[in-house]
This record gives structure tokens, C-alpha cells and sequence, in this order.
């Protein structure tokens, strides 16, 4: 259940290359997370470099302080010369000169014929400025999951509106099971939760011209939705504080029968019958008729650092890495929407039920958390891993507020971050 940027595991580093070798610098996304981390040391480690280049080694980073961890070693210059990281971190850094931007990446690319195997904009997430900041490697999209058995045991249809989705909590009440939880405690992603809602009321954060501008109609009616799930009982009291572990456990418990999360839910179930019956439903339709959800695309950036490496190798290991970086799909260790029409073509994909409709129907109606913004802008990286939309989503759990006065907080904290 690991988020664009929630906590997860830690691990060492791993790889070749001597003293000179390049620092690649990746977070946990994968779920068990040593399986993943030990499948990146390996392909990590099977760099071939060019004659008289450096090889590359292998840090894993935890997602708990992600942001300040990145943010004290560029500025110390301690780097690593290739991340991945939060999905807007390129943005933040190259606004500081230190961000190598990915455009000769993306010409070795074109050359080698590659380029078009992008899926439809995810390359576009990184253009800033006439230029490309980061490459694209997975999508973390949210979406709708439900446990089936419950929903059946409360004589109910899987949702595929807000109305339905409200009359399910309901049914489900009866039952003692919760229709709704997320993670809003230290770390959590109920935020992401709360925006894939926003976003599937066409609302958003901010304006075309990237201000902050929260207090839409779309906005304030997406919010007092969540709200009314809160007031009902619908909405789980404990997702205010809960971990992503604890929602695993409601969820695993059968205390829980519904949520937004990422695409990976069902890799975290040991139980086979368990995610057999955890399944990703169709994008729910909003009482205006629009569809939408939060999606991260993942970014692979190369930074400046402190002048040691030849940027030259370091595209080389880039390039190398995006057509190596299959092998988590093949080995069954990352669940996320992959970028390249080649890994989605893979066998162990295709026949994976959960990710192929999280390809089909939910990557097509994905947005970025800088939503209505004519483009990313760098500030979006602290406001994404801060503290402000996390008591935005607290609150929204809580129902203690008014949508009005909920919104009006978020709004003036934006403003102080932007």
C-alpha cells in the first residue's frame, strides 16, 4: 500500500563501479519491499558502462523524511547522480540548478527508436520551461478497491457513482464494516484519497495560472460529499490517525469494505483468497458525469551533484535503466501502471486482472496534483510532501468544519508554501 509518498521500507546499498561509480538513489516501491530492493541492487549492478565510464551503486531511501532527506544532501552536495523520489522533486531541484534536465535522454532515446513506446503523456508530466525535468518510469494512480464478500454479505452492487458508492457505506453499516478508511495519521495518503475525489469532480487546487484556488463550487461539493460519508458512519472515525499499515489490517480484518489507494493493494495480501477477493473497481462517476483521480507519475531524475561524474555516463545509465527496470513487472515485485507500451505487452502483466484495469480504465482518467494549472511548477514538490494537505484531509474526516471553512484552511496554507 505504499504511496507516491508514504513511509516505507529502508535498505542498503549494493552495485559496482569503484569509488567513481554513480549513486542511484531509489525509494521502496514495491511490495514485500526487500523483494523489490533486492531485484534493483541486481539490476542496478548489471550496468554495463562504456570503456572507461563508472559503473553504478544501489541506495535504497526510505519514504519517512524523504523530502528533507533529499533536500539537505543537494544542498551539501552529497547527492545521488540519479533518483527517483517524489513525483515532483525534479521541479524543485532543477529550479536550483541542480537537476540535469532529461532532453539528451530523451534524444538517445528517439535514436534508438524507443521514444514512442511512452504511453500517452507521461513524458509530458516533466515539461517545464522549454524543458524536460525528469523521465517517467511508472504511474501511481488511485483508485477505487472493494471487498467483494462484503459487499455481496450487505446485498449490494459494486459502486459506480457517488450515490451508490453512499447507499453501499450504508448497507455496510448494518453489517458493523466500515464502507470507507484511509491512512490520515504521520506519513499517511488520505490525502491522496480525498483529491482522487476532487479530481473526479473535475475541481483541483489550483487555477490555469498555477495560484492556489480551492474555494470552487467543484471543490466545496467533492468536500462535503466526504463530509457526509464522516457524518453517516460510513467513513472509519480511526482513518484521522490510522498508518497505511493500519489500514492494511481493517482492511485485511474485513473492518473496511471500500477505498482509494494505489494499484499495488492486492500484492500486500499474503492470503490468496484474501486478493482473490480485493479487487479494483471501474472510475466512479460524479453527479456532474465526470471521472477522474489522483495519479503520480513517477519521475527518474539525473542531478548536477558536485561535479565528480561524467553527465555523458550518467544518461547512459538512465537509458539503460528505462529499458532494464521491466525485470519488477517480470519478477512480480512492483504493481505500479508501467510507462512503456513494452512492459505492458509482458505476459506477467497482462495477465495480472487488477493492473491491466488500472491500465485500461483508470491511467486515461489520471491527473496530476498540479490539476488545472496550465504546468508544473516547482512549489508543488513542498506542498505535496508538507503538512498542509494532511490536516486538509484530517479535517475532511473529522466533519467538524464546514466544506467552506475546511477549504479556506487549505487555501491559506497553499498560499504560504507557494
Amino acid at each position: 500500500m505504499l504511496a507516491a509518498c508514504s513511509p516505507g521500507g529502508g535498505g542498503g546499498a549494493a552495485g559496482g563501479g569503484g569509488s567513481n561509480a554513480l549513486p542511484f538513489w531509489d525509494m521502496p516501491w514495491g511490495s514485500p519491499g526487500q523483494a523489490y530492493i533486492d531485484a534493483g541492487k541486481s539490476i542496478t549492478s548489471s550496468f554495463t558502462p562504456a570503456s572507461g565510464n563508472p559503473g553504478a551503486t544501489y541506495q535504497s531511501i526510505p519514504w519517512n523524511n524523504w523530502l528533507q532527506t533529499f533536500s539537505s544532501a543537494v544542498a551539501a552536495g552529497t547527492g545521488p547522480a540519479v533518483s527517483t523520489g517524489g513525483a515532483f522533486q525534479s521541479l524543485q531541484y532543477y529550479v536550483q540548478d541542480a537537476i540535469h534536465p532529461a532532453d539528451g535522454v530523451l534524444k538517445k532515446l528517439e535514436t534508438a527508436g524507443k521514444l514512442g513506446e511512452f504511453l500517452p503523456g507521461t513524458i509530458d508530466q516533466f515539461a517545464y520551461d522549454g524543458v524536460y525535468t525528469a523521465l517517467p518510469w511508472n504511474v501511481d494512480a488511485r483508485m477505487f478497491w472493494y471487498r467483494k464478500s462484503l459487499l455481496e454479505a450487505a446485498g449490494v452492487d459494486v459502486p459506480t457513482t457517488w450515490d451508490e458508492l453512499h447507499k453501499a457505506g450504508l448497507a455496510l453499516k448494518k453489517n458493523g464494516v466500515y464502507g470507507m478508511i484511509a491512512s490520515g495519521g504521520g506519513g499517511g495518503n488520505a490525502y491522496q484519497t480525498m483529491l482522487s475525489v476532487v479530481f473526479n469532480n473535475e475541481g483541483g487546487l489550483f487555477n490555469s495560472a498555477g495560484e492556489p484556488d480551492t474555494m470552487t463550487d467543484r471543490n466545496l461539493e467533492a468536500v462535503e460529499f466526504m463530509r457526509m460519508l464522516s457524518i453517516d458512519g460510513i467513513f472509519d472515525p480511526g482513518s484521522v490517525s490510522y498508518s497505511t499499515a493500519n489500514v492494511n489490517e481493517q482492511f485485511i480484518a474485513g473492518k473496511a469494505a471500500m477505498s482509494i489507494l494505489p494499484p499495488d493493494l492486492d500484492q500486500s495480501l499474503e492470503d490468496p483468497e484474501l486478493a482473490a477477493d480485493t479487487l479494483i473497481g471501474s472510475p466512479l462517476a460524479s453527479p456532474n458525469g465526470t471521472y477522474g483521480t489522483q495519479a503520480y507519475t513517477s519521475d527518474l531524475m539525473m542531478y548536477t551533484g558536485r561535479g565528480d561524474w561524467d553527465m555523458e555516463a550518467v544518461e547512459d545509465f538512465v537509458v539503460y535503466y528505462l529499458g532494464a527496470m521491466e525485470e519488477y513487472w517480470k519478477l512480480g515485485v512492483l504493481n505500479k501502471i508501467p510507462v512503456l507500451q513494452s512492459t505492458v505487452d509482458l505476459p506477467e502483466v497482462q495477465e495480472n486482472a487488477n493492473l491491466m484495469k488500472a491500465i485500461e480504465e483508470w491511467l486515461p482518467v489520471g491527473r496530476p496534483l498540479f490539476s488545472n494549472a496550465d504546468q508544473a511548477f516547482p512549489e508543488i514538490n513542498a506542498i505535496d510532501g508538507g503538512q498542509a494537505i494532511t490536516t486538509w484531509a484530517q479535517e475532511v474526516i473529522q466533519a467538524q468544519k464546514s466544506a467552506e471553512e475546511i477549504m479556506q484552511t487549505l487555501q491559506n496554507e497553499i498560499e504560504k508554501v507557494m
